[in-house]
């Protein structure tokens, strides 16, 4: 199987191709990205659908790949980020956007 190749952030990466479902990717990248869900969840204190976006949906992530979600609801997001790398060690993006883009819904 040939793998392309892409460069983006100043790194060659493999590119494996959009996901189509949150299922798709690696267990430990799940895992943190509904760690992620949860703290955002705690942080809103409800029940909230959190978008994967960016390298891991793209299918072009390697191991220095930040977490990139978007929400839909506003709030101060440096302060949430940096709620979540304190809690998780985790290094996330979060946006806040309300068009519901066709991306994976963390599960």
């Amino acid at each position: 199987m040939n793998i392309t190749k892409v460069l983006y952030n100043g790194r060659e990466r493999d590119r494996r191709g959009q996901i189509a479902i949150f299922e798709d990717l690696p267990i430990g990248v799940k895992d943190n990205f509904k760690k992620i869900k949860e703290s955002i969840e705690k942080h809103f204190n409800k029940e909230m659908d959190v978008r994967v976006i960016g390298s891991f949906l793209e299918g072009y992530y390697d191991e220095s790949s930040n977490y990139n979600v978007v929400i839909d609801e506003n709030t101060n997001l440096m302060e949430l980020e940096e709620s979540i790398l304190n809690e998780h060690q985790i290094n996330v993006n979060v946006v806040f956007d309300t068009i519901k883009y066709s991306t994976s819904i963390i599960k």
